[in-house]
């Protein structure tokens, strides 16, 4: 390559966007340069820079780099690099199993035998006829899974894309992915040889294009940010953009450097990905191709080129005089950690460059996730092996003999104390012949704020010898050693109530707390009931708000209560058999309506039902197929675990009082099959499944169109992207974290219910608890889960944020008095008086209020005030007024057409009439 020389003053102070790193591998000079002496040249430099010396490095290991034949470290030798394998689409190909045989010879040979084949082909025939016609409409279809010969129903019904007017050419271009990761075989309506996994980092990709040279929107590899076109690759460092708004962050997108080729291009696609990378290819009119691999972590920007010519723009044009065939990584130079705000560095004793310029030789193609679990007190091989070098760099084996172990503690891993391992393993390649633990020993990676946390000091590289601060949306990254990375989650033992800002005391049994929360359970019951023509996201809100209304009246009927010892203990007796009527009548209407609600769910009997979509694989609904803005993207995959979550919660309760439920209706929330050949394996096709599947992480793994591996779960990002396949300008997007938690925490109390008498729970239970355990922040819950706030992080958002906010309206009061209600009980539950159910957001009532401040911490029933009596006495009055008011059968046009007056929706005898439409 060759470089213009710089006229900007000293090679080593420029401004700090300015800086990029370059490393090449020419594998198109190996011949020439095998026996001749390594003489530094301006091949490899900062971006319109001279070259750095070799004695600038000061490496830790001299020796090493001294074997090395370098321009710059530039290393030559070609026998560590391989290329990919472009065979497996032909062995993937269907072998020919049937023998053809002419029937004018068995006519005349075998007549008998004719009639008879004749007979039976009619039979065939007309019985496959009424397979085809008459299907259609049917709540199931028989599946043929792949590699084996079982079949069985799918509890849904299977439809394609197309017919609903939202074929996948609508959605994304299937021609930008190999043609080895396209299905060939012949079911019509699989599009991809995998599950689409919709809501990975890297979808942007392939979705419509922005309007700027066809150029992708951005995609996020910390701590990089790509775009792509079908001539260009745009890479950009975001954070050196960064604008700072009083309320808000940005980290723009700007094109830092260009990425193209002399010859012109032929065809573009995406070779392979995985949870941690994605890899693009380029293929251009000699033949020649390059490559990217997009890892996340990685602080260089790595291009792999054979008989190509190399095009990059950043303040300078590149020029190459023949075809290049080798790898290139650049790296942005950022500030450095004691000067974070300073544009200028010294380059020439950076120990961050000398650190880039060392580990240049080894670079990532790939990413792997596995997860394993055991107690705290488990000192097994694994546990050993977590705390050692070894494992952390990428030695395997101990893994093999410490699985068994680690299978010993399955069964009592949802006790207090139990720790999910998450192991990060990397694929590399290297310029130079190495050992793969070599190899693996020298790769260079940058973590997350939340993976540093966690992971051993002893592969983190600390400012003195790594003194440059990348940083991303997220903040600043830590500097790791070795291609494996592997960390510890504490997992939280939680069940429908229990969590860390529980009251152990049950002051929801106090006779007088008791008869606060019976009085609006029973007004709760009879407003904002599940509605069967409401949308997915409404019906699910709706479903789970009924369910918990149904689950406090249980544990209020079974629970007891506490007597204060001064009262008259016959007037409580009497008062207590009372309020045991009253929960008797709440709980089984209630557990009637949500059993005959989810029923009707689950068998489709709804207006936006749910269906399989065998294009992407997974459960989208019918309106969402139809419109894809409707449904909040449902049928794009947006917010699936959202929706989805709530479902799942509200099957969780029904599951837990009524077991008979699990039987009929069990294999519609996650139906599975177990498979003896040609392995035992699980095949899924559920609404669970759909968000929360463990397998299918990567392009090659599929085992069928299913599901993918959690379908919203970033690896990396350690939390859940709501977005699916809609182009964000931003990369990806997820608008309420506090929702994916209560999506993962309603799959795992399902777990919870579904296998509560298996010897061998699924481990998805713990995997959800992996999931949804990492979450970093959320600013409003959906569920009873006290363990996303601490008390002190809620004393700091409603001192300075809430509080301030004076008079908030109703619909969103709730929230913000449940979240003081952490902070302190006795507040809240007098701020709770004035809360109406029928105006609050519809997946909460006053009643999961009430039952919610009654159970934080410091809540104290002998605490409440004669203020607060009247209070609710005057709020009573309020509530009254107000619930007069949307009952009136004017409200409604049906009841008003119909000629009803007074109150209907309800009634003043509680009950709903059908003009409701409710």
């Amino acid at each position: 390559m060759e470089t213009p020389d710089s006229k900007s003053g000293a090679a080593n102070q420029r401004p700090q966007y300015h800086y990029f790193y370059g490393s090449i591998d020419d594998q198109s000079q190996v011949n020439r340069r095998e026996n001749a002496v390594s003489v530094p040249t301006d091949q490899d430099s900062l971006v319109g820079e001279s070259l750095l010396p070799t004695d600038n490095e000061q490496d830790d290991d001299r020796s090493k780099i001294a074997k090395q034949d370098f321009q710059q470290i530039v290393m030559s030798n070609v026998n560590g690099v391989r290329p990919i394998d472009s065979s497996r689409s032909e062995r993937m190909e269907p072998k020919s199993c049937l023998r053809f045989f002419s029937i004018n010879n068995l006519r005349r040979q075998h007549p008998m035998g004719y009639l008879l084949l004749s007979v039976g082909s009619l039979t065939l025939l007309a019985f496959l006829c009424s397979v085809i016609f008459f299907s259609k409409g049917q709540s199931g279809r028989v599946i043929r899974t792949p590699k084996e010969e079982l079949s069985f129903r799918m509890p849904f019904p299977w439809v394609d894309r197309a017919q609903y007017g939202d074929p996948v050419s609508k959605v994304l271009d299937k021609d930008l992915f190999h043609p080895s990761l396209v299905y060939k075989g012949k079911d019509p309506s699989r599009v991809f040889i995998f599950p689409f996994p919709t809501g990975a980092f890297w979808t942007n990709l392939v979705l419509p294009t922005t309007a700027d040279r066809g150029l992708s929107y951005p995609i996020v590899v910390y701590p990089y940010a790509y775009k792509w076109s079908k001539e260009l690759l745009q890479v950009s460092y975001p954070a050196s953009h960064r604008r700072e708004l009083p309320k808000e962050i940005h980290d723009d997108f700007f094109p830092d450097l260009t990425f193209a080729s002399v010859e012109s291009t032929s065809q573009r696609h995406i070779t392979a990905f995985d949870p941690l990378s994605v890899t693009v290819q380029y293929s251009t009119m000699n033949g020649g191709t390059w490559e990217s691999y997009l890892v996340q972590g990685s602080p260089y920007v790595t291009l792999r080129y054979d008989n190509v010519t190399p095009k990059i723009r950043a303040l300078s044009i590149f020029k190459t005089s023949s075809a290049f065939k080798g790898v290139i990584r650049l790296a942005y130079i950022p500030p450095s950690v004691s000067k974070p705000s300073n544009n200028v560095i010294d380059v020439t004793k950076s120990t961050g460059l000398q650190r880039l310029i060392y580990h240049a030789g080894v670079y990532p193609i790939s990413g792997e996730v596995s997860w394993s679990f055991r107690t705290s007190a488990h000192n097994s091989a694994l546990s050993a092996a977590t705390k050692s070098l070894n494992f952390l760099s990428g030695a395997k084996g101990t893994n093999a003999a410490s699985e068994s172990a680690v299978k010993s503690v399955l069964s009592s891993s949802s006790s207090p104390g139990c720790i999910g391992t998450i192991q990060f393993d990397f694929g590399v390649k290297a310029f130079a012949p190495a050992t793969s633990a070599s190899a693996a020993d020298s790769l260079l990676m940058l973590a997350l704020p939340h993976h540093a946390q966690s992971l051993l000091s002893s592969v983190q590289l600390p400012d003195e010898t790594f003194d440059l601060a990348y940083k991303c949306i997220k903040g600043t990254m830590t500097p790791i050693l070795g291609s494996s990375w592997v960390y510890d989650e504490n997992l939280p033992s939680l069940g429908f109530d229990g969590d860390t800002g529980s009251n152990s005391n049950k002051a929801y049994l106090d006779l007088n707390i008791r008869s606060t929360l019976i009085e609006s359970l029973e007004k709760d019951m009879n407003l904002a009931l599940p509605t069967l023509t409401e949308n997915i996201y409404g019906f699910g809100k709706q479903i789970a708000r009924l369910s918990q209304l149904a689950h406090i009246a249980d544990v209020l009927r079974t629970g007891g209560v506490e007597v204060d010892e001064n009262t008259n203990v016959m007037n409580n007796s009497k008062l207590f058999e009372s309020q045991e009527k009253r929960l008797d009548l709440i709980f089984n209407g209630t557990l009637s309506l949500l059993t005959s609600r989810l029923q009707q769910f689950l068998t489709s009997n709804i207006s936006d039902s749910l269906v399989y979509d065998t294009n992407f694989g997974g459960m989208v609904s019918v309106d969402g197929l139809r419109d894809s803005n409707r449904d909040f993207g449902n049928g794009r995959y947006n917010d699936h675990h959202f929706h989805y979550g709530y479902i799942l919660y509200a099957c969780a309760v029904l599951g837990r009082l009524d077991r008979s439920f699990i039987l009929k209706y069990g294999d519609k929330v996650d139906a599975t099959t177990f498979l003896r050949k040609p392995y035992p394996l699980f095949v899924p096709f559920s609404i669970f499944y759909d968000i929360a599947h463990d397998s299918n992480s990567a392009s090659q793994t599929g085992n069928g169109a299913f599901f993918p591996l959690a379908r919203h779960k970033s690896w990396f990002d350690g939390h859940s992207f709501a977005s699916g396949l809609f182009p964000f300008g931003n990369g990806k997007s997820q608008e309420s974290s506090s929702e994916a938690v209560n999506g993962y925490y309603g799959a795992y109390l399902w777990s919870l219910v579904r296998h509560k008498e298996a010897e061998t729970p699924n481990e998805i239970i713990r995997l959800l608890k992996i999931t949804w355990s990492e979450t970093l922040e959320c600013l409003t819950s959906y569920a009873q889960l006290g363990s996303l706030f601490s008390r002190k992080y809620v004393t700091e958002e409603y001192t300075n944020i809430l509080n301030g906010l004076g008079e908030v309206e109703m619909a969103w009061r709730g929230f913000v008095v449940g979240d003081h209600a952490i902070m302190d009980p006795q507040a809240a539950w007098e701020e709770a008086q004035g809360v109406f159910s029928a105006e609050l957001d519809a997946g909460l009532s006053k009643s999961q209020l009430l039952f919610w401040i009654a159970n934080r911490k410091g809540f104290s029933p002998s605490m409440i005030t004669l203020s607060a009596v009247e209070k609710k006495s005057e709020a009573s009055t309020i509530v009254h007024d107000r619930f007069i008011k949307y009952s009136s059968c004017l409200n409604y046009d049906s009841c008003r057409n119909g000629g009803l007056s007074g109150n209907c929706c309800p009634t003043d005898d509680g009950l709903i009439l059908d003009c409701c439409n409710i």
